[in-house]
C-alpha cells in the first residue's frame, strides 16, 4: 500500500514480503508477530534516487537507514555489478506489469532487454528444449540472477537442479534481488561457486538429462575456456545419452555472434554432438547427444 505526504512516501508491506525482498538477512525487520510494515522514503530520498547516474534498484528499510542502491564491487572478477530495473526497457505488453530486474556486470547486461525482458529470455531458454525433454536431473551454467535455474526447478518433471556460478558476489546481489529467492529456498537447487570448466570435471558422467550453458555476453574474451572443445567434451561427458544441451550464443543476426555461431556449432560437432542447430528465438544453439 502506498500514501503521499508532504515529506515522504509511505508504504506498507508484509513483514514476510519485507524480509523476503531484504533477502531474507538477519535484519529482520520486525518480530514474527507482526502483520505488517511501514516504511517511509523521504522525497528528497526519492529525488537522490532518480537523479540522472543514479537510476538503479534499491533497498527500502523500515529504520532511519536510507535506501541502499544494490551495487557491488567483485573482487574476484574486478567487475562493477548491479541490479537494474528492467521496467525501464518495458515493452508496450509488459506495461504496467512487474518484471524481474536484469544483471549488469561491468556495463554489459545479462539478459536481453530488446524486445524481451528477463523473464521473456529465461523462458525462451527453456521453450528450446525438445518437448517433453525438461526432465530428471539439469545442469545450469552460469547461474547469474538464478532465473533458469529457478524456471527449470519449476518444472514438475526436474528432479535437481545444480548451478554453477563464478562470482561469489553475482550471489551477494542474488540475495537482495526478490526474484531470485528461491535459488536459496528451493530444495531442488543446489548452487556451487567456481570456474565451471574446472567443476564439469569432477562430475559424473551420464549425470544429467539437459544442460543449460548460459555464459555471459563478450564472455569469450576472458572466459574462452567456456567455448573451447575442451569444456565441450566434458559437457558431452556428462550428458545422458538422449539428452540436450542449451548453448547461449548471442544475437544470430549480429556481425559478431553470427561468426561465433559458426565456430561453437563446428566444436560441439567434433565433441560428439549431433542434430545442432540454431534456437533463433533464444539466441542460442541447441545440441543432442
Amino acid at each position: 500500500a502506498l500514501s503521499a505526504h508532504k515529506e515522504a512516501l509511505h508504504l506498507l508491506v508484509s513483514a514476510k514480503e519485507h524480509h523476503e525482498e531484504n533477502g531474507g538477512s538477519k535484519e529482520k525487520p520486525v518480530g514474527e508477530e507482526t502483520a505488517a510494515v511501514e516504511m517511509s522514503i523521504a522525497w528528497k530520498e526519492l529525488a537522490r534516487m532518480a537523479k540522472k547516474g543514479r537510476q538503479g534498484a534499491y533497498q527500502c528499510f523500515h529504520t532511519d537507514r536510507r535506501p541502499r542502491k544494490i551495487s557491488v564491487f567483485s573482487e574476484s572478477t574486478k567487475r562493477p555489478l548491479s541490479l537494474m530495473p528492467s521496467e525501464d526497457f518495458a515493452m508496450p505488453q509488459d506495461e504496467g506489469q512487474s518484471t524481474p530486474p536484469t544483471l549488469v556486470i561491468g556495463g554489459f547486461t545479462m539478459h536481453r532487454i530488446k524486445n524481451a525482458n528477463p523473464d521473456t529470455d529465461t523462458r525462451a531458454k527453456i521453450l528450446s528444449f525438445p518437448k517433453g525433454s525438461v526432465r530428471g536431473d539439469a545442469l545450469d551454467i552460469c547461474t547469474g540472477l538464478g532465473y533458469t535455474a529457478i524456471e527449470m526447478s519449476r518444472r514438475p518433471h526436474v528432479d535437481s537442479v545444480l548451478t554453477l556460478e563464478l562470482d561469489p558476489s553475482v550471489l551477494d546481489v542474488c540475495r537482495c534481488n526478490p526474484w531470485s529467492q528461491d535459488l536459496f529456498k528451493s530444495e531442488k537447487i543446489t548452487s556451487r561457486v567456481g570456474n565451471a570448466a574446472e567443476i564439469v570435471k569432477t562430475l559424473n558422467g551420464e549425470r544429467f538429462s539437459l544442460i543449460c550453458h548460459d555464459p555471459p555476453a563478450r564472455a569469450l574474451s576472458f572466459a574462452g575456456e567456456l567455448y573451447s572443445l575442451e569444456f565441450y567434451a566434458e559437457l558431452y561427458r556428462i550428458l545422458k545419452s538422449g539428452g540436450t544441451l542449451f548453448h547461449y550464443v548471442g544475437n544470430p543476426d549480429s556481425k559478431e555472434s553470427g561468426v561465433l555461431f559458426a565456430g561453437v556449432m563446428k566444436r560441439l560437432q567434433d565433441a560428439g554432438f549431433k542434430n545442432i542447430k540454431k534456437a533463433v528465438r533464444a539466441f542460442g544453439i541447441t545440441a543432442d547427444k
